[in-house]
């Protein structure tokens, strides 16, 4: 839904710290249904820039943890 909504020039933000009872409450969800997250949508005044990506070798690690990704 965000990669959608940023393709159609909309913004979105996840939200997973939420009251979930007024949630529930508010909207009609089932007793038997858990909310864990929420998705907010809007159109930007500006695009911020993107944040320097950190290589693949910091972040990628093969078969175990420390032995890093050499591409």
């Amino acid at each position: 839904m965000m990669l959608l909504a940023y393709s159609l020039g909309i913004g979105s933000c996840p939200v997973v710290s939420f009251n979930k009872t007024a949630l529930k409450e508010l909207l009609g969800i089932p007793e038997h249904v858990e909310p864990v997250l929420m998705l907010s949508f809007g159109y930007p005044e500006f695009w911020p820039k993107a944040p320097r990506r950190r290589p693949l070798r910091e972040v990628v690690h093969v078969e175990e943890y420390g032995k890093h990704f050499e591409g």
